[in-house]
């Protein structure tokens, strides 16, 4: 082609793009984009609510400060009548016209709870300020000290109260196919911790656990809405159905239901009551993981860490070990860059046999290496990843619990998560005090693992399920995506149980959230199940070397299956011989 022809193709490409640009920049808006307000470009006139309580704060001139918890019964935290609500609004000088709410940014905040409340009683002409007080403030906009004097109004709007759902009525709606209960709360708290007095930990069933603040960056803004969007897909929240939001005596249930109304969802609404109220009834349906206390939040790590307390928690003594691959001097980098207070550094190389598939030691070499590091059986250990060695912790946690160290923790988020949350970090090399013994002489879990002859059964076994932790590409016999392993392919009969979509081979994108943290392990469950992976089979997982395949298996442990790890991986079946491309799996290749 000519020059001249490619320069008018470019021109007409670019005239193109131009005059697309205003509907582009349409399809760019939230769904319900008059509910969110960016900083500078609040109404003249709109009534200015600041959501924070506490005294000397900075605040945007003439915010009027409201306390969400004056809205609730003090002693049952029971939600007051729609009339005294309105009177409390009108006594702030809200009535018909424009109000901008705001707090600190981030979804999980008061502002959310007085959006709703506006919501309740029928002020539908009310918004958030996008990334909250921060944002106002990094454009360079005033400040005040002192808070506002509103002028009271009459608040003459109708109540909504399909946005507000009692006790009875959320029992009514229960089991519903067409309601979809969701739950803002933690990871920890949805597992089943009790972190609020509550009669029994977990949460109500069937519900589906998204944390609000996932919408949000750094800043506490909301991300680019098709990320937002995807997010809500790809957690089955999708338009057409109706929604229930619950949580504690806070604020998490509301930033939901408010990033559910900005995206246009037209049903939802939320709990009046608390978690607490539906645990004291034994006859109302709650679950939990068998093994919650497995999974550990970085408040519970730091509570121990600072006071040697924290909740089940009985030994006499715990140690936490940050995992890597390699040695404190060739992969430590991480660690001597920053690590918990008076963590110590825990090599994978402890526990695996680099000359034999990355396998276990046999058991008194791992005894001996365990005690070195001054673990016993009777050790409290808690342990995590940093970055791209999160798969570390969970192979650990493997070949500990197969010894027998019978309390291990995971914790949830890794030291990402840890940073994240403001907790301190040091630099200081810590090195442990070797213990005497191990405490064993024979593994606690020996069917923890399994070998290549117990593979090779389970693999003509109608009920077994020998599941492959790799990528799609590594299923079907593409790639490797190991350098040291030649062969391409799966035991022939393998099942896939999904890791992640990512070129890199550490990818589980399948079983973390956007945080950081471990996905629900409700989800995970049923994504297993859609893959013909059950608890009543007999299910050992498996990947290149086993570490992805440990990521896995702590998630069965969680839910509390009887499952095994194949340590070996395809490393250890290849280079045995008993490679299968499996050509039937092939055929599913999408080239």
């Amino acid at each position: 082609m000519c020059k001249k022809g490619r320069f008018t193709i470019c021109i007409c490409w670019a005239l193109l793009l131009f005059l697309s640009l205003p509907a582009r920049a349409q399809e760019m808006k939230w769904k319900g984009d008059s509910l969110l307000t960016e900083a500078g470009a609040i109404p003249v006139g709109a009534v200015i609510i600041d959501a924070r309580s506490g005294s000397g704060l900075s605040r945007i001139p003439n915010a009027v400060v409201l306390d969400w918890k004056s809205f609730f019964d003090a002693d049952t935290h029971s939600l007051k009548l729609p009339a005294e609500i309105q009177e409390i609004f009108g006594a702030a000088g809200v009535g018909v016209g424009p109000v901008v709410v705001y707090d600190d940014g981030g979804l999980k905040g008061p502002a959310g709870m007085i959006f709703w409340l506006l919501e309740y009683v029928g002020h539908l002409n009310v918004s958030l300020l996008n990334g909250g007080l921060k944002a106002y403030q990094e454009r360079g906009l005033p400040l005040s000290a002192e808070t506002g004097k509103p002028s009271p109004v009459k608040f003459g709007v109708t109540p909504r109260p399909e946005v507000a759902m009692n006790l009875r009525e959320l029992i009514s709606r229960f089991g519903d196919y067409k309601v979809t209960i969701l739950d803002p709360r933690s990871d920890e708290e949805y597992l089943g911790w009790a972190l609020h007095g509550e009669k029994r930990g977990g949460h109500i069933r069937t519900a589906i656990s998204f944390d609000p603040d996932w919408a949000c960056d750094a800043a506490g803004g909301l991300k680019p809405q098709e990320a937002v969007y995807e997010l809500l897909y790809q957690k089955t929240l999708t338009p057409e159905k109706e929604f229930i939001i619950y949580s504690n005596f806070d604020t998490r249930g509301t930033g939901l239901y408010f990033l559910l109304r900005l995206a246009g969802y037209g049903s939802a609404a939320c709990f009046t009551e608390t978690f607490n109220v539906w645990a004291e009834n034994e006859l109302l349906p709650i679950a939990q993981a068998k093994n919650w206390k497995s999974l550990v939040s970085p408040e519970w790590v730091y509570q121990l860490v600072r006071t040697g307390k924290a909740d089940t928690f009985t030994n006499k003594s715990f140690a936490v070990y940050e995992c890597s691959w390699g040695t404190l001097e060739k992969a430590g980098k991480a660690y001597k860059s920053g690590h918990i207070p008076g963590a110590f550094h825990l090599d994978s190389d402890t526990f695996e046999d680099e000359n034999h598939y990355w396998d276990l030691f046999e058991f008194e070499t791992l005894a001996a290496r365990f005690a070195k590091e001054g673990i016993t059986k009777d050790t409290t250990v808690i342990l995590y990843g940093n970055g791209s060695d999160t798969i570390s912790a969970t192979i650990a946690f493997w070949a500990l619990r197969y010894a027998g160290v019978s309390d291990v923790r995971l914790l949830n988020g890794n030291f990402e998560r840890w940073i994240a949350l403001g907790y301190p970090s040091e630099m200081t090399i810590n090195v442990p005090k070797a213990a005497e013994s191990f405490g064993r002489t024979t593994p606690q879990h020996p069917e923890y693992a399994k070998s290549t002859e117990e593979v090779k059964l389970l693999l003509k076994d109608p009920n077994a399920r020998v599941c492959s932790v790799r990528s799609w590409p590594e299923f079907t016999g593409e790639v490797s995506r190991h350098s040291y392993i030649k062969a391409k392919g799966e035991p022939a009969g393998a099942y896939w149980a999904r890791a992640g979509f990512g070129e890199n081979k550490s990818d589980l994108s399948f079983y973390f959230d956007p945080d950081g943290s471990y996905r629900s392990y409700i989800e995970v469950e049923k994504m297993w199940v859609d893959l013909d992976i059950t608890p009543s089979n007999a299910v050992v997982f498996y990947c290149g070397t086993g570490a992805r395949g440990s990521t896995a298996w702590f998630f069965s442990h969680l839910m509390g299956w009887a499952s095994a790890l194949y340590d070996s991986g395809w490393f250890g079946w290849s280079e045995g011989k008993e490679v299968s491309p499996n050509p039937s799996q092939r055929i599913w290749s999408f080239d």
